[in-house]
């Protein structure tokens, strides 16, 4: 398959990060071989991932549209920023473009890199390992460690495979779904987190699946 020259561009962020499919990679990889400017982006987006190799935390998100709207309005201002004599030039345009093309591209949903480069433009706040909640049937307050995990889902998933899935593990969705595609599901018991995680990854119904911390 042959695509155009903004998808190939859109898929850049998921060719750095190996989640392209074979059949997409081959198709990358064949106009890479031909596309001299393709070959350059991918240089460009190569260089500034390279920026950060010691990106090791997580930083947790406050929930839903007010994350989204924060990393636009950063986005923004640092844009502005850049237009300026004293911004710092091409890299940062590159670095603003890596990242709304992962956000506005169908395609790519939740791409990891994009996410930890978001991290470094976004100032968000730290969240405690446990959190309060009322249940319903005590009606009083109750902390308990809870395990929430950003979960993207299949375009072609039906609401009863993701039911069925959530229910196997019994989880449940607490926040999403946000402009990115992105849901936040949250389990009060569980195995260990790689055993969740495995068993989403090997769902056909999940593209991607990483802990929320």
């Amino acid at each position: 398959m042959k695509y155009d020259a903004a998808t190939l561009k859109e898929m850049i962020p998921l060719y750095i990060n190996g989640r392209l499919s074979d059949s997409e990679r081959a198709a990358f990889e064949a106009a890479l071989a031909s596309d001299p400017a393709l070959k350059q982006e991918l240089s460009e987006f190569e260089e500034i991932a390279a920026l950060y190799p010691d990106i090791e935390e997580e930083i947790p998100f406050p929930s839903s549209d007010r994350v989204f709207s924060r990393i636009m309005d950063n986005i923004d201002a640092q844009e502005k920023k850049a237009a300026s004599p004293d911004g710092p030039g091409v890299l940062f345009e590159k670095l603003v473009d890596f990242i709304r093309a992962t956000f506005f591209s169908p395609r790519i949903a939740w791409a990891v890199a994009a996410v930890q480069l978001v991290l470094l433009v976004t100032l968000v706040g730290t969240m405690p390992d446990t959190q309060d909640f009322e249940t319903l049937s005590s009606g009083g307050a109750t902390t308990e460690t809870v395990l929430k995990i950003n979960i993207v889902f299949e375009e072609d998933a039906m609401e009863k495979d993701i039911r069925a899935l959530l229910n196997q593990l019994d989880a449940g969705i607490v926040a999403g779904p946000m402009a990115n595609g992105l849901y936040v599901i949250e389990l009060t018991q569980s195995p260990s987190p790689d055993d969740v995680l495995k068993t989403l990854m090997d769902s056909k119904f999940v593209r991607l699946a990483e802990p929320k911390y």
